[in-house]
């Protein structure tokens, strides 16, 4: 087992006992293992409020950085459902997710349809 795969687990666990102390209930995990790329990026964008919610989008090695139109929007529980191992409110409108190696792939996934989109709407004004 790699170490960070190791420490993920360590640190899921302990969230969830104390979720469990606190007398949270740990959101049931959803299998993405079997999910393409695409869909698990979908999911995620769902959650996050949608692509219309999100105004800024970056990663760094295990977070994804948001800038949010409205934060309330996000739905903590299913991106924890999902893989994630805690959402960092940053300030007003920022969080930091967190998502281990798969942050850069949300973040790549974003980019390309925000400009897929922004392609669009210009082909279309002319």
């Amino acid at each position: 087992m790699k170490n960070t795969e190791k420490k993920g687990r360590l640190s899921s666990l302990f969230k969830s006992f104390t979720d469990r102390l606190n007398g949270k209930e740990a959101p049931k995990r959803i299998d993405t293992s079997k999910m393409s790329d695409e869909d698990f990026c979908k999911l995620v964008l769902v959650e996050l409020g949608g692509i219309e919610n999100l105004l800024m989008i970056d990663s760094c090695i295990t977070r994804l950085r948001l800038e949010t139109a409205d934060i309330k929007k996000i739905n903590v529980e299913r991106l924890e459902a999902l893989g994630s191992e805690g959402v960092i409110k940053v300030g007003e409108n920022r969080v930091q997710i967190i998502f281990g190696e798969k942050a850069a792939l949300l973040e790549k996934y974003y980019n390309k349809m925000k400009r897929d989109i922004e392609e669009k709407l210009h082909n279309h004004k002319k």
